[in-house]
């Protein structure tokens, strides 16, 4: 072989070797930048997912405010709407033609939520009372009637001892 024939097989073994490096730096970088984009993707990706959850989140916050108000009707807002309750439970009775005396307010606390404790003494007709009852049953709040006693004052009148809870509605307590 002559000398310049060596020459250039070793120049092109020299650049075949360079081109291979070469070749096998660009693929490195390649497979670094590939498992870059998809973290990247990957981070795209959850973040889109939150957004989508914290709009619907918003979209149903919005459209359930009309339930959410009436929900909170059936509660008590605070400590303080026991006045207004009393004075509920007072124009029923009279409208009922009851006689209502309140014998006691408290607040209690059961299983970690706040309720407000009434107890009333009615007197009235028979009927009326009944009614009276079936009326505090159904009012419109969460409560519970945790005390009835009834007796018979004359052949047309009756008393009833009863104790009403309502609860109190407390958000971030």
């Amino acid at each position: 072989m002559s000398k310049s024939t060596l020459r250039i097989a070793i120049a092109a073994v020299l650049l075949i070797i360079g081109a291979i490096l070469v070749f096998g730096l660009m693929a490195a970088q390649v497979n670094r930048e590939g498992k870059l984009l998809t973290e990247q993707i990957d981070v795209i990706a959850a973040q889109q997912s939150k957004e989508s959850v914290y709009l619907r989140m918003q979209r149903m916050a919005e459209d359930s405010v009309g339930e959410r108000e009436t929900l909170r009707n059936y509660f008590l807002q605070g400590e303080g709407d026991s006045v207004d309750l009393l004075n509920h439970i007072d124009s029923l009775a009279y409208q009922t033609g009851l006689s209502l005396k309140t014998q006691g307010l408290d607040i209690t606390t059961v299983d970690t939520s706040k309720w407000i404790e009434a107890t009333f003494s009615i007197a009235g007709s028979r009927e009326q009372v009944f009614r009276f009852v079936k009326i505090l049953e159904t009012m419109p709040y969460v409560h519970r009637l945790t005390k009835l006693s009834m007796k018979t004052v004359s052949s047309s009148e009756w008393e009833a001892d009863v104790t009403i809870q309502v609860q109190v509605l407390e958000y971030g307590t």
